[in-house]
């Protein structure tokens, strides 16, 4: 029977829903709220085609996703965002979005609801057979099509994404498979902006395994007939297996049976093994009786070992004396090539110098750059600051230009007056009246307030203006400050991992060459009198607990850190060539003159010991040094007290040897006392120069310190500049608040004069003339109100002319000094390309006199050959003499010719052939036979053992995971179990699954409210047991935890009521489910059967086009 027979007609199905429609009994004093659907598109292919309008509008109506108005959490990757189908069965051209939680489609039969989930299935990789629409591929083509294509859009965003080495899908995975008539299947796995990453399966299956989606397991994505297939399942039995099988507990199963097969195989196996290692046993005793027998020749072959050891030491001898001649062949040639090898280190040493001028220019060009960086930004800031000053100017200008304009407004008004004043007095001749004086007045007293108030308002926007500027400047220089700090930490941090990654060298902080320096100082220890010591800094340490005293001994004696100490006037010449050869700046560094081993004694005890000393906080590796430190530095007379004011009283009251004090300020400053009197603040320097402690982790502990203290400085530099913010914003607060109170009080004068103006026009029509004349005047006062101010801005303006000047000045020695730099640096450069034409030139001299020292040279790799060619030889004939005969052992009474060894070796082997013939075998042929039988009887016995221990574990992980299976079954029916039993609640039911694993039975047991026992489901009405159907089946899918599960039309078979029950467990159970998108297909309006809330979507089809066959 098809497919297509299977399946009830349109029109059966349309009368069975309409007959289901009219047995449903509504609430009438209930609202029902009519769930909106989600948009798909079903459109035709042909361009032509129109679509209906209404059908338009019902489609275009959506609800939005739970997950987009609920929540916040993005959902989990690895769920179906949208579908979208070619030429695929019943569909031309189709897409769907889909939520990432519980969807239903619904429609009517025939309009393709059933072949979305194929499309998924297909999409996915399964095959047309397990469909069970069709035995190949090519039948899901849509009739009269060649090809078919379904693009399915798997989301890949959030915690979990799949990214695999070497490929970048981004947010969105498509996968798109092709179905053609003429040709095979493909996939094709692209990124979310299209580009095609693969088309291989085995990565699609990959990303399948990835999500947990297991295409292949008919509990996840249910067929009509796979659904029938569980729903229904008649036997206990059946209902296991389906369980068990979707679960994979059977898969599991499964595999634990077949490894216990192999197992047995394999132990049986083992026996014919045992057999065959018995044999070459016996093999090999058999053998070692023969070598015994062999053995009695012993002193023939022990004659023959010495002559065949001698002939062999002979020839060693003869080969030794041609490798000395070939060797005193290639000394020849080597001489010849020293001649032209010291020509061309001549050149190099030129080249040499000339480098090292070269590195001394751009040492300084280098600094040149720096200072011009320097100029550049000053320059800059110059450029700004007359910047501002114009723009300023311009303010004040523009100002100016504002008070004329008023002034001629009020001379206009003025000129209407006084017209208008005229012609009121010429009436005024003719009429009797009067006005309020007192109005007047008081119009008066206010119009002079105004004015003082209008000054109030430009000074207080005066003063907005510069608390404003100033804010500014303070952010800038509190963002400059906190950069500045935490550059330093960034470097102290990375100090540390470079120093935990044994990337640093301590020497590197008194110069990059200084480890060159010091190596070539090693090598050419012979040429000095006594070897310089230096830098001294790497020879001095800080002893614990005075660590953060570290920068001031630091800063106080940093010359002297950074000197040599050399013996002789020739020594510090020699040393001072090393320093020029290695590029270390000898400006930069002291050289002293000083013999050790006449240091004198000091003694520390005479001081007064209530303050140490520099001496006191100081470690040296050679104890002579501290003289060096003494003499130089005084380190035994200067004192370490914390507190400046501390240090400065102790000084003045205690004089004697003790003048120099050091205090600590902060951590980027101290202080530097002499005799009391003076105080100096002195800056610490970055690089340390000398050691904390005596180990690597004794540095790391400091230099952590000092991030610790540059911490504890940026939090406290934060606060302060906090705390002046704070200051700013409150005063230019109060500046505003006060500003706007000043306006509105103008405000409210200009309306009591408007009101008193309006009451004397009212009461007195004379009172026109007065008001106009008061007019007049206020306008004459506004008019030297404005004249006093362009004053005061005139004034204003010359002040700001004169304080640009000095900028305008300074701006020219910056530029100037900014060109002369320029010029400098190009002279800098102009030199730089004339050294490097010089060594180009040498170079090219260098390159003739190396092709004619390989010219020469050509011969001597020959020469070598042969040489390591017979040494070569030479070894492996001493080694095998040594083997056969050590030379200790040949005797006095051996031949000395090769002639005579020849003749007697012949001999032997005569008499040992004699010998093998009463044996059947040769002698040699004996030891190979005791050689490879002891072989084979070894590696038997290792392999034997090998495959002994690997079926041990075989056997204890059998066992383990047969353990774990178990454990996994009882976990899992009780996860069932318990989901089973909620779902019987939500009916009011008991129920629970009896799962009888001996028998591999499956039991549904149900107590209604009406029974006194449980019952098995069978012997239920059919609401009962078709809800416990859909209970057991959630209830599978509950330890399944699959990413994508999917369910084609559980409901056809249920009447009405259990439909409407059946599908509000299946909300209930499903929509809350974060990690599971759930695709439910139904013919059923499930917006009108169950309540549904806005984390369902809910996708209708367009209902199929019907046509009646007369």
């Amino acid at each position: 029977m098809t497919q297509e027979l299977r399946k009830r007609s349109f029109e059966h199905v349309d009368e069975l829903l309409n007959q289901a429609s009219n047995e449903v009994n509504y609430d009438s004093n209930k609202r029902v709220r009519r769930h909106e659907y989600s948009a798909m598109t079903q459109y035709s292919s042909m361009p032509n085609s129109r679509v209906d309008t209404e059908a338009d509008a019902a489609l275009g109506r959506r609800v939005d996703c739970a997950h987009r108005d609920i929540g916040l959490i993005s959902p989990p990757p690895g769920y179906i965002k949208k579908l979208t189908l070619h030429n695929f069965m019943c569909h031309r051209n189709f897409d769907v979005e889909l939520g990432p939680g519980l969807n239903f489609i619904v429609g009517k039969n025939g309009s393709g609801k059933s072949a979305i989930l194929t499309a998924i299935t297909i999409g996915l990789g399964a095959k047309a057979s397990e469909t069970n629409r069709g035995s190949s591929l090519k039948d899901l083509i849509t009739a009269g099509c060649n090809s078919s294509r379904i693009t399915i859009y798997l989301s890949n965003s959030g915690i979990g994404a799949y990214v695999p080495k070497g490929k970048q899908y981004g947010d969105t995975i498509i996968i798109e498979r092709t179905i053609s008539r003429t040709s095979t299947a493909g996939f094709s796995l692209k990124s979310e902006n299209g580009t095609e990453i693969s088309n291989k399966k085995r990565d699609l299956q990959e990303i399948l395994d990835y999500f947990a989606i297991p295409i292949s397991n008919p509990m996840c994505f249910l067929s009509q007939d796979s659904a029938r297939s569980f729903l229904t399942a008649s036997t206990p039995t059946d209902k296991y297996n389906h369980f068990v099988k979707g679960t994979l507990l059977q898969q599991i199963k499964d595999y634990l049976e077949r490894a216990t097969e192999v197992h047995n195989e394999s132990a049986a196996a083992m026996e014919l093994h045992t057999e065959s290692l018995r044999e070459l046993q016996e093999r090999y005793d058999k053998a070692k009786t023969d070598l015994r027998q062999i053995s009695k020749t012993s002193d023939l072959n022990e004659r023959l070992k010495l002559l065949t050891g001698k002939s062999l030491w002979l020839n060693v001898d003869e080969n030794v004396m041609n490798i000395n001649k070939l060797k005193n062949k290639i000394s020849h040639y080597e001489n010849e090539i020293s001649k032209l090898t010291e020509k061309s280190d001549s050149r190099m040493n030129q080249i040499d110098n000339l480098k090292s001028e070269i590195t001394i220019i751009e040492q300084g060009l280098s600094g040149k750059l720096s200072k011009m960086v320097e100029k550049e930004e000053q320059f800059q800031l110059m450029n700004e600051k007359i910047r501002e000053a114009k723009s300023k100017y311009e303010q004040e200008e523009n100002n100016e230009k504002e008070i004329l304009d008023n002034i001629e407004r009020c001379k206009s008004i003025i000129k209407k007056l006084n017209k208008s004043i005229s012609e009121l007095q010429e009436k005024q001749e003719k009429e009797q009246g009067g006005d309020k004086d007192n109005m007047l007045q008081e119009i008066e007293k206010l119009t002079a307030s105004n004015s003082e108030l209008k000054k109030d308002i430009e000074a207080y926007m005066t003063k907005i203006q510069d608390i404003n500027a100033k804010l500014r400047t303070v952010k800038m220089e509190s963002v400059k400050t906190i950069d500045s700090i935490d550059t330093q930490i960034r470097e102290k941090q990375n100090e540390v991992k470079d120093i935990k990654h044994g990337r640093t060298n301590f020497l590197r902080n008194f110069d990059n060459n200084m480890e060159h320096l010091i190596k070539e100082i090693s090598n050419n220890k012979s040429k000095f009198d006594n070897l310089p010591i230096g830098p001294l800094g790497n020879y001095v340490s800080i002893k614990s607990g005075y660590e953060r005293w570290a920068p001031s001994i630091q800063r106080y004696m940093t010359t002297t850190l950074s000197s040599f100490v050399v013996s002789s006037h020739r020594d510090n010449g020699l040393l001072r060539q090393l320093m020029k050869k290695c590029n270390v700046r000898s400006s930069n560094f002291s050289i002293i003159n000083y013999k050790l081993q006449n240091a004198h004694f000091f003694d520390n005890n005479k001081l007064n010991q209530k303050y140490p000393t520099i001496l006191d906080a100081l470690d040296f590796i050679d104890g002579n040094l501290a003289a060096v430190f003494v003499d130089m530095n005084k380190i035994d007379r200067v004192l370490l007290i914390e507190n400046m004011s501390e240090a400065r009283k102790f000084l003045l009251e205690n004089g004697g040897d003790t003048k120099v004090a050091l205090s600590i300020r902060d951590n980027n400053y101290g202080y530097q006392l002499t005799g009391g009197t003076r105080i100096d603040s002195v800056k610490y320097q970055d690089k340390i120069r000398v050691k904390v402690g005596t180990s690597s982790e004794d540095n790391i502990a400091y230099i952590n310190t000092v991030i610790r203290n540059l911490q504890e400085e940026k939090q406290s530099t934060q606060s302060r500049y906090k705390d002046r913010l704070q200051i700013i914003n409150n005063e230019l607060k109060e500046c505003e608040t006060a500003l706007v109170h000043t306006k509105d009080t103008y405000r409210a004068n200009n309306e009591k004069i408007k009101s008193f103006k309006t009451n004397i026009t009212r009461e007195v029509d004379t009172g026109k003339l007065n008001m106009q004349i008061e007019e007049k005047k206020n306008q004459e006062v506004a008019v030297e109100s404005y004249l006093e101010t362009r004053k005061s801005i005139q004034l204003h303006l010359a002040d700001m002319v004169e304080d640009i000047k000095p900028l305008q000045e300074q701006y020219m020695i910056y530029k100037n000094e900014l060109d002369q730099s320029k010029t400098e640096i190009e002279n800098d450069r102009e030199l730089l390309r004339r050294s490097k034409d010089k060594i180009l030139k040498y170079q090219d001299h260098i390159k003739e006199l190396l092709e004619s020292v390989k010219n020469i040279e050509k011969n001597i790799p020959k020469i070598a050959d042969n040489i390591r060619v017979l040494e070569d030889g030479v070894g492996i004939q001493k080694q095998k003499a040594q083997e056969i005969c050590p030379r200790a052992e040949l005797s006095n009474d051996l031949p000395h010719s090769q002639e005579e060894i020849k003749q007697e070796i012949t001999n032997i082997q005569q008499k040992l052939q004699e010998a093998e013939k009463m044996m059947g075998m040769s002698q040699q042929q004996i030891v190979d036979n005791y050689n490879n039988a002891k072989t084979k009887f070894i590696d038997a016995s290792k392999k034997y053992k090998v495959i002994e221990e690997v079926l041990g574990k075989l056997t204890r992980t059998i066992k383990i995971r047969e353990q774990n299976l178990e454990r996994t079954q009882q976990i899992t029916f009780f996860e069932a179990d318990n989901d089973f039993k909620a779902s019987m609640r939500i009916r009011k039911f008991a129920g629970h699954l009896d799962f009888d694993k001996k028998e591999k039975k499956l039991s549904i047991l149900i107590l209604t409210p009406n029974d006194d026992r449980y019952r098995e489901v069978s012997t239920f009405s059919g609401g009962e047991k078709s809800y416990s159907q859909m209970a057991l089946l959630l209830a599978t899918w509950r330890p399944m935890r699959s990413r994508i599960i999917a369910l084609d039309e559980f409901d056809v078979f249920m009447d009405q009521v259990n439909r409407k029950i059946g599908s509000k467990l299946i909300v209930k159970k499903l929509k809350d489910i974060p990690n599971t998108q759930t695709i439910i297909i139904t013919p059923q309006d499930i917006g009108g059967i169950a309540e549904i809330d806005d984390s369902v979507r809910i996708l209708r089809m367009r209902d199929p086009k019907r046509t009646t066959i007369n």
